[in-house]
């Protein structure tokens, strides 16, 4: 099985927009998450819908009843690959699924395809003897005849595949694409993929394949748990695939005089941030659940894991400008910044953001840029740039989440050298970490 991984899409049912959060950042939240091939940006999908949402809905229902205000650069495809997960669920090196199909010259090949009763991932390669673009596929994918953007969320039917590649040679490309089964999910399945059209080569690679939940799968059951002033949480399962990884926990809010959401990060050995969940939300005026079972779905483990930790984290609506007060940190760029000369926006409680470098291209602009605080995540969302009168540019590529406080890239049309962009960016709520509350959970080798 190819190494080359990409996180999967992820969408939950969706909550309506909030009309509080502005367009601007609606658009850089969708886009973000939708035009990128890295497989950590695509995990998330669903979770930073929901934790905006979340942060806006907090804000908003604070100040109604509690009276307070709440890519094709080589960068960017050097991070798609990845290593096979730990131990038992290491892929076998022949697949069941593999075949392929030629026409036009093109052979696509369907080299492994992995479901766990949640994540679906098609692992392909493309192959020809003449020059390619691989990087764009059209195509139709269904379970059982069900159009996969219904099994994934039958109400609006979106966010439905990720579909990330590499150039491996000239004529060769690997990819993957993945996503998640919310909606709609069998034991087994009759799978059908359609491709149209390959980069500007139209034609028809049709395959219609068997599909059975996999058994590389590993369950483990830490019964760990913590407790403190403010809430508890309990860790009564893991399980592991190919794919992703679930956690099965039970919480509950102690501490009910604060308006607070309760979530975690999920940490590797290496001190790296994998992936993050926020779930249990309460309002003194007894709005929302104070205590429940919740289950995450995040991102695969990397391959020689020895241990997950657990990071409880909280953060209360604090008095933080809600995203209608229009209270924003903007900064024109009257000079070019650099990484020992950063522009610096401030975020607030959060932390602040730094514009590192501004780069021209033909047929693009690109902004470095990275966080400091506490919220990395809501940090990152929450900058968006403009031209002098306001105006937003049209993004191309955005990088991957910064969930660990690291450079990220932004990608969008030609901006002229003459012009004046401006960075703006908003106050963020700060997250707080219990390190007291913090859980490891040992992996099998």
């Amino acid at each position: 099985m190819s190494s080359v991984n990409m996180d999967q899409m992820l969408r939950e049912n969706a909550p309506q927009r909030i009309s509080a959060i502005p367009p601007v950042v609606l658009e850089r939240i969708e886009r973000t998450l939708s035009g990128l091939p890295d497989r950590a940006v695509m995990r998330r999908r669903h979770k930073i819908r929901r934790w905006a949402y979340a942060v806006a809905s907090m804000v908003v229902l604070g100040s109604a009843v509690a009276g307070f205000a709440s890519f094709s650069t080589p960068e960017m495809q050097s991070q798609m690959r990845s290593l096979p997960v730990i131990g038992s669920l290491v892929p076998l090196p022949d697949s069941p699924y593999e075949r392929s199909v030629k026409d036009q010259g093109i052979e696509f090949t369907i080299k492994d395809i992995i479901y766990d009763g949640f994540g679906l991932s098609i692992e392909y390669s493309l192959s020809s003897d003449h020059a390619i673009d691989g990087r764009d596929l059209e195509y139709e994918l269904k379970v059982n005849g069900l159009p996969i953007q219904m099994a994934v969320h039958d109400k609006d039917g979106s966010g439905a595949v990720q579909v990330g590649s590499r150039k491996i040679n000239f004529g060769h490309y690997e990819g993957v694409l993945e996503t998640t089964l919310y909606n709609y999910r069998p034991a087994s399945f009759n799978l059908s993929l359609e491709v149209t059209k390959i980069g500007i080569q139209t034609g028809k690679w049709s395959f219609a394949i068997p599909i059975e939940k996999t058994s590389k799968i590993t369950v483990m059951e830490p019964d760990v748990s913590r407790t403190n002033s403010l809430f508890s949480m309990k860790i009564e399962k893991v399980s592991l695939s190919p794919v992703s990884t679930q956690v099965n926990l039970n919480y509950a809010v102690i501490d009910k005089s604060k308006s607070v959401q309760i979530g975690y990060f999920l940490v590797g050995d290496t001190g790296d941030v994998i992936d993050y969940d926020f779930f249990g939300f309460w309002d003194p005026n007894g709005v929302g659940a104070d205590s429940g079972r919740y289950t995450s779905h995040l991102s695969p483990v990397p391959a020689g894991s020895r241990y997950l930790t657990i990071r409880p984290l909280y953060f209360v609506a604090d008095g933080t400008p809600s995203y209608s007060s229009g209270v924003t940190a903007r900064e024109t760029m009257n000079r070019l910044p650099t990484q020992d000369d950063p522009i610096i926006l401030p975020q607030g409680k959060a932390g602040r953001l730094l514009v590192t470098s501004v780069q021209y291209f033909p047929d693009r602009t690109v902004v470095r840029f990275r966080t400091e605080g506490s919220n990395p995540v809501q940090q990152s969302q929450m900058f968006w740039v403009e031209d002098e009168h306001g105006n937003h540019p049209k993004f191309v590529h955005l990088s991957k989440l910064n969930l660990n406080n690291k450079e990220q890239m932004m990608e969008f049309e030609p901006f002229p050298a003459s012009g004046k962009l401006v960075f703006v960016t908003r106050p963020i709520v700060p997250l707080t970490f219990t390190p007291d509350m913090e859980m490891r959970i040992n992996l099998p080798q």
